[in-house]
């Protein structure tokens, strides 16, 4: 089982909101709402951000300001300003904006990408490899999301065996981390720790990271078992907003809601560098500036801050009620 304390390595949470999120909306939201969202998110504390997209316009009219979005977020020091490039065309794009690191997606299911791409996993690998050498002549880092890693919806599970064979084909591109997609929330921890453990012990070098999503309600598990496996970068979105990859009709994802990961890792005194009751009330604030309803349990009031506030209340109102006597 896992094992507590602040000696254990610090894990990174990364956050989608702003780009997987704001993608899935079905809405556009105007350029300096994003920005907005983005700097409530770096005053929470957050340090490695995927800020935006770079997708063709026609295709995914919600991330057209790309440009904008990333020129009105200044580097800075500690800040990881990510972008998704879903191919070399993006990757040129990108580079003139000057991001920090480029993420490129692929998916390990080949009658997913057939049906959603009309292209095979081997075709897409080779995008992912030009899309790794535009990012070396930059100079910047190129890491992966590797989709439908656990579960496809056409072929049901994937085979481990497989997702280490498209690792390696990644490792060889000079990728340089790779991150599990549950793009259907079906994993369980069981089958979460057995891949993990079996990548980490071939590529201890290679960092590994979950994106997940929290269909089956077991989200937080799989990252429990992540975390004893070896993994220390977890993506989430504030909110629980987006999870927004091309699914069967009537199939309701969501992404794993980062309050709700600060809160179970604060809880297990693993070490984030995050303080809950600031990426609470950016999610609050989040919340408000989009107009949504959270997913979250943590902006439910499921935090101990709430708890302990609505206990106060409820003393103060008993007190009153004690104190109070009938008029002469």
């Amino acid at each position: 089982m896992a094992t507590t304390g602040h000696d254990a390595a610090p894990v990174i949470i990364t956050e989608v909101g702003p780009r997987d999120g704001l993608q899935s909306l079905g809405r556009t939201v105007p350029t300096r709402d994003k920005v907005a969202m983005v700097e409530t998110l770096i005053a929470a504390g957050l340090r490695s951000i995927e800020v935006t997209g770079f997708a063709r316009s026609d295709v995914v009219p919600a991330l057209a300001d790309a440009e904008e979005v990333l020129a009105a977020i200044p580097a800075r020091p500690g800040l990881d300003r990510r972008v998704l490039v879903p191919n070399a065309r993006g990757a040129h794009r990108a580079v003139d904006a000057g991001p920090d690191t480029l993420v490129a997606l692929l998916t390990a299911s080949e009658s997913y990408n057939r049906r959603n791409q009309n292209r095979g996993v081997d075709e897409l690998v080779e995008e992912v490899g030009r899309t790794a050498a535009v990012g070396r002549e930059a100079g910047l880092p190129v890491e992966v999301v590797l989709g439908t890693a656990f579960f496809c919806p056409y072929e049901g599970p994937i085979a481990q065996e497989r997702v280490e064979s498209l690792v390696e084909r990644l490792v060889e591109l000079g990728v340089r981390a790779v991150c599990l997609g549950d793009s259907t929330g079906m994993a369980d921890p069981a089958h979460t720790y057995r891949l993990c453990r079996r990548l980490l012990e071939r590529w201890p070098d290679v960092p590994l990271a979950l994106h997940l999503h929290d269909t089956n309600g077991m989200a937080l598990a799989n990252v429990l078992r992540g975390w004893d496996a070896g993994v220390r970068r977890f993506e989430s979105a504030i909110c629980g907003i987006g999870g927004g990859i091309a699914m069967p009709p009537g199939m309701a994802m969501g992404n794993l809601p980062t309050e709700d990961l600060v809160h179970m890792l604060s809880a297990m005194r693993i070490a984030t560098g995050l303080d809950l009751d600031r990426v609470v009330a950016a999610g609050q604030r989040v919340a408000t500036l989009l107009g949504i309803d959270a997913r979250s349990h943590a902006l439910r009031g499921g935090t101990p801050a709430v708890v302990r506030s609505r206990a106060d209340a409820s003393r103060s109102v008993a007190r009153g009620m004690d104190n109070s006597s009938p008029s002469a």
